[in-house]
C-alpha cells in the first residue's frame, strides 16, 4: 500500500515515518518513505508497506514538484 504523510518542518523523514506509523497503528509493520525531503523542508512524502516495497526503486524515479 502507498500512504501519503506530511513531514514537519524540522523532522527527519525517518522521524516523520515513526510519527505517522505511531498515528496510524503502523508500528512495528515494515515500512519505507519513497522519497525525501530536507529536514527544514515540510511537505507530503510518501509511505510504502507490503507488495509496494518491491516498486520503491521504480516509485522513487517519478517526476516531483517542489515549491519554494
Amino acid at each position: 500500500m502507498i500512504y501519503k504523510f506530511y513531514k514537519k518542518e524540522g523532522e527527519t523523514p525517518l522521524m516523520a515515518l515513526k510519527r505517522f506509523a505511531k498515528e496510524n497503528n503502523l508500528q512495528g509493520q515494515k515500512l519505507t518513505y519513497a522519497n525525501r525531503l530536507d529536514p527544514m523542508a515540510s511537505g507530503v512524502m510518501l509511505a510504502l508497506d507490503g507488495e509496494d516495497l518491491k516498486r520503491k526503486e521504480k516509485i522513487v524515479k517519478t517526476d516531483k514538484e517542489y515549491d519554494v
